[in-house]
């Protein structure tokens, strides 16, 4: 995508309209993920090159496809994810100081989105259909008859 392509998918808290505010006033209008269909959703989230959000599954979604993320915990019950993506280093805190110098920063958005697609690969169902060979072998199995 273009490369200041800014994505804000808002949480609760008015803090994300202030956000939308100041990168508009450097010339950055962001798209604004709010009540989309699925289709609609996914097609901008894939086009984007920074996302804003809640540590919410929006940011795992964007992490998924390397994008740089910036993160804002609006709910104690975000706390765990919040301080997980933190810690493993594959979103950055939003702060106000700081966000528009790290925004530009190609350099940064290559290490997150490298560290990013190395973290979450796209193989998670096969490690686990895996272990769970690996510790029932064939108890593990299930004849499954699937009818569309």
């Amino acid at each position: 995508g273009d490369e200041n392509n800014v994505v804000i998918i808002p949480g609760s808290g008015g803090m994300f309209g202030a956000i939308e505010d100041s990168l508009c006033a450097v010339g950055v209008v962001p798209n604004v993920l709010s009540g989309l269909e699925p289709e609609v959703y996914a097609n901008k989230l894939g086009m984007s090159d920074i996302i804003i959000c809640p540590p919410s599954v929006s940011a795992w979604e964007a992490i998924c496809l390397g994008k740089l993320v910036f993160i804002i915990q609006t709910a104690e019950n975000q706390k765990a994810s919040y301080d997980t993506l933190i810690k493993l280093g594959l979103a950055i805190p939003y702060s106000d100081g700081h966000f528009i110098n790290q925004m530009l920063d190609k350099g940064l958005r290559k290490v997150m989105s490298e560290r990013c697609r190395k973290t979450v690969d796209g193989n998670g169902v096969n490690r686990i259909v895996e272990t769970v060979r690996q510790l029932y072998g064939d108890r593990g199995r299930m004849k499954v008859d699937f009818v569309p």
